[in-house]
């Protein structure tokens, strides 16, 4: 799903929450090549606007 938020600005808004991810750090969580702690999952979640069980891929209407 497409946010028309840049890296940049999902950074950012993240560290609005007290969560410091740098780019190379975010642009490895993109392509999956990194964990999220909870608290970086509890701030992306909030940025985007979503639930931590959404942005974490788990369908609860199952």
């Amino acid at each position: 799903m497409e946010f028309g938020l840049t890296q940049e600005i999902i950074r950012v808004r993240i560290e609005l929450h007290d969560v410091y991810i740098s780019r190379t750090q975010y642009s490895r969580i993109e392509v999956g090549d990194s964990i999220l702690k909870a608290t970086e999952v509890i701030a992306l979640a909030e940025v985007l606007g979503r639930s931590c069980d959404w942005l974490l891929g788990y369908n609860l209407n199952k």
